[in-house]
């Protein structure tokens, strides 16, 4: 049995905590989401750089909805709101872990996930992959999810993508940190369910701890 939570903020944009985290972008929600959990000092074996992240199955994202901003929070257990600032916003926490164990293949489903889409830079004379990241620029961006999607048990029928402001600032001792994020939304068939479970809990992709990388899906309208 899949354990996992989903939690939503819905943000009062009138606090000064929150209109802080905005100010800080990614930064501010990284520090904000990892309070939820280390309350009380969690001793658990840091597994990379991302900290203790992984060990909690904490991912996040900031979504734009009609009646305003809202912050998701996904993780194994459930998150302590009551760290949270008076008047941030009100809050919901359900059992994620019913619905992942329910998915099934041939499912039609509305999925979104924020991203950072980056592929090799290549050498311009030879073609061959250098080391470094580039962000994914123009079409590549779409290609970036449809060439990824069918790995992870999903095969998108519609896709619409968003640019969305990058996360900028210092972490991991680099200073000019810049990671642009693209929201895609769309239609998508469920080819393996246990592959899309592994994608959901994980994450997908890079800077997981900024805000990308969270995958949701919804009964289609």
């Amino acid at each position: 049995m899949t354990t996992a939570h989903l939690t939503e903020i819905r943000l009062n944009t009138t606090s000064r905590d929150v209109q802080a985290d905005l100010r800080h972008g990614g930064l501010g929600f990284h520090r904000r989401t990892e309070r939820l959990f280390l309350p009380d000092g969690y001793t658990a074996p840091r597994t990379n750089s991302t900290g203790p992240r992984p060990d909690l199955g904490l991912l996040w994202r900031l979504d734009t909805t009609r009646t305003g901003l809202q912050l998701l929070i996904q993780s194994t257990d459930p998150p302590d709101l009551t760290t949270i600032p008076d008047h941030y916003g009100t809050t919901h926490t359900t059992e994620l872990g019913p619905y992942l164990d329910h998915l099934t293949t041939g499912q039609h489903v509305h999925y979104r996930l924020t991203a950072c889409p980056v592929h090799w830079a290549r050498d311009k004379t030879t073609g061959k992959p250098l080391r470094n990241r580039i962000p994914c620029t123009g079409p590549d961006i779409t290609h970036w999810w449809t060439r990824r999607a069918p790995d992870l048990g999903l095969d998108p029928y519609t896709t619409t993508t968003f640019q969305l402001t990058p996360v900028t600032g210092v972490a991991d001792h680099n200073p000019r940190m810049r990671l642009p994020l693209t929201r895609y939304d769309g239609l998508a068939t469920i080819t393996d369910p246990t592959h899309l479970r592994t994608a959901i809990l994980h994450g997908i992709g890079r800077a997981k701890a900024f805000g990308a990388g969270l995958l949701t899906l919804a009964p289609p309208n």
